[in-house]
């Protein structure tokens, strides 16, 4: 009907929902704010990947920006970064990351090394120090670095990203896959979902990686409505089986750890279904608790309790998860007899784990083994940090599983049956 209507030049219907009120934004953003280059966030900075259709003064920007770019890699900060965190396999990883995600890349490509170089950097205690010198030299000016790493890691990744940039400008196979992607993106496309017109490449970069890089949604459908509670329950069913796995509090369309467990063929379904239950916030508003709507909807599966934190289940060797995620990893110790404790302590540090109360999730045999289920959550991750941060100043080997793995959990955890 709306095709039809279309065709006759009539304006598009306000949406509305049952109640016969207006519905709201999947994604609330200035889209007349965020065009193209404005939507890469460190535009003001002149690093855009290309040269296509910048403004003149955009373009001096860009130009002003290689020039400093080509400075840094002279310096004694760039040779000590390249020297002892550029791997050998990062530009590779750069490059998939750069053909997969075009001038969005940036922020998957910090997701994918930072932990790495974290731990890297804080092994040895006095690197912090030299790099600082390093880097406050190659700057010109002083900047906070970070006791803990968690803050001077951005600024050796983001060199990283930077020279591996400015590689992939002079590299022409690279430079051309790039310039593909801007050229399938850049163009109008329908969202599958409310059929606006809409181009990828004026997504804000923060709703873009917030996505997992979605690319059939315009991400401001008018879609979410606000059901009352008895009304709710269907729609919080609908959206646990569009999903495909019983979805965390955390479950919302621009939080990465929930977006990369869903394949593209699923974000139309998924978000639909997320707007017709009025979003996360709205159940837990008439629900009181997520879990307890979960719970009510009969979602969970048998043996599934909720609680206000979450959910606690038993794994198959008895242990008490706090997730079906966990439960799941746990299975999977159990099924490679893999023996392990839950939640062991971490040993103690004299600034990190002074007490000696931080826990990780299990102990396989000498390797601590982590499920980060919550990455993406400003406090979480600086916990996350922490513990990176800890295991490495302790000389321990600490195994991460992100959600992100969930969907490859044999290749994600395949590294314990050697280690252990």
């Amino acid at each position: 009907m709306w095709l039809l209507l279309r065709r006759c030049g009539a304006s598009k219907p306000r949406a509305v929902g049952h109640e016969g009120r207006q519905m709201q934004p999947l994604v609330r953003f200035d889209s007349s704010y965020y065009k193209y280059p404005t939507s890469i966030c460190r535009g003001y900075w002149g690093r855009y990947p290309l040269d296509m259709d910048l403004s003149v003064e955009d373009r001096e920007r860009r130009a002003e920006w290689l020039d400093n770019a080509r400075r840094l890699s002279g310096t004694p900060f760039h040779e000590h970064v390249l020297s002892r965190y550029g791997g050998a396999a990062d530009y590779s990883l750069f490059t998939g990351v750069l053909q997969t995600h075009g001038i969005f890349a940036e922020r998957f490509f910090h997701s994918a090394v930072r932990h790495r170089i974290l731990a890297e950097m804080v092994a040895d205690p006095k690197e912090l120090e030299s790099l600082k010198t390093l880097k406050d030299s190659a700057w010109g000016y002083d900047s906070p670095f970070g006791r803990k790493g968690s803050v001077g890691v951005f600024f050796v990744v983001d060199h990283l990203f930077e020279q591996h940039l400015l590689r992939a400008i002079a590299d022409r196979d690279a430079y051309s896959a790039l310039a593909r992607w801007y050229g399938l993106r850049s163009s109008p496309r329908r969202c599958a979902i409310c059929g606006s017109s809409y181009r990828l490449i004026d997504l804000p970069d923060w709703a873009y990686a917030g996505s997992n890089g979605t690319h059939v949604c315009c991400l401001q459908c008018p879609i979410v409505e606000r059901p009352s509670k008895n009304a709710l329950l269907p729609h919080v069913r609908e959206f646990a089986q569009a999903c495909g796995f019983v979805p965390f509090a955390n479950a919302v369309p621009l939080n990465h750890s929930f977006t990369c467990r869903l394949s593209p063929e699923q974000w139309p379904s998924v978000f639909v279904a997320y707007g017709k239950m009025g979003g996360v916030d709205h159940v837990k508003a008439k629900w009181t608790s997520w879990f307890r709507a979960l719970a009510s909807s009969g979602v969970l599966p048998d043996g599934v309790m909720a609680t206000s934190r979450g959910v606690r289940c038993l794994a198959k060797d008895g242990h008490e998860c706090r997730s079906l995620d966990e439960q799941r990893i746990d299975d999977w110790l159990t099924a490679h007899s893999l023996p392990h404790e839950r939640e062991p302590l971490y040993p103690t540090h004299p600034v990190l784990n002074p007490r000696g109360k931080r826990r990780a999730d299990w102990l396989v045999g000498d390797v601590y083994l982590e499920y980060f289920g919550l990455t993406g959550e400003k406090a979480y991750d600086k916990k996350t940090d922490e513990k990176v941060v800890l295991a490495a100043q302790l000389g321990t080997t600490m195994v991460p599983v992100y959600p992100s793995d969930m969907m490859s959990l044999d290749e994600a955890l395949r590294r314990l049956l050697t280690q252990t």
